[in-house]
């Protein structure tokens, strides 16, 4: 319990002075967790994502041909005329269904996965940069009193000045109910 004590002041004390921002950059991790599982437990996507092995290949005029476990294998990229090497990408329970690009769903699962742990990164980030610059600010406050004067009360020949004034006037003395 200790431990876990000291490890908690620890987090508080290096994000102490960020605000906000570091909470919702959390909460942003957090979403981007549970998009993360949703696409690992739904049907089929578990075995891609954890299964894909990228195979050379070869193609002459739109036909790819590749080879796995000694087997050979065709995928026909019809828009294609060029010859040379390529990449196909096979799981490895169904080498027969070759992928020669990314799938669109898989772009999309990729930018919903990666985009909310971007998110969070930046404001916390921002959390950070935050910090930083009221630390610049609270230094070159104290450094030079005429930059960071506001907010630090008057100085002790201006509190004399207003002190004097008042006593002289004599509209804020003893029986004195009206400070106009």
């Amino acid at each position: 319990m200790r431990l876990l004590s000291s490890a908690w002041g620890a987090v508080k004390r290096r994000f102490w002075g960020t605000g906000g921002l570091p909470w919702v950059g959390f909460a942003f991790a957090v979403v981007g967790t549970l998009f993360l599982f949703s696409i690992l437990l739904s049907a089929g996507e578990w075995q891609w994502w954890m299964d894909v092995k990228a195979l050379p290949a070869s193609e002459r005029s739109g036909i790819v041909s590749y080879s796995y476990q000694g087997q050979n294998y065709n995928v026909d990229d019809p828009d294609s005329t060029r010859t040379g090497p390529r990449t196909v990408y096979i799981v490895a329970s169904d080498p027969s269904d070759g992928e020669l690009h990314a799938r669109v769903n898989q772009v999309i699962d990729w930018t919903i996965t990666a985009g909310p742990y971007s998110v969070g990164t930046v404001f916390v980030a921002a959390g950070f940069a935050h910090k930083k610059r009221n630390r610049r600010r609270s230094v070159r406050a104290e450094s030079d009193p005429s930059e960071g004067s506001y907010g630090q009360g008057l100085d002790e020949e201006t509190v004399q000045r207003l002190l004097a004034q008042q006593k002289g006037d004599g509209r804020f003395g003893r029986g004195s109910s009206d400070p106009t």
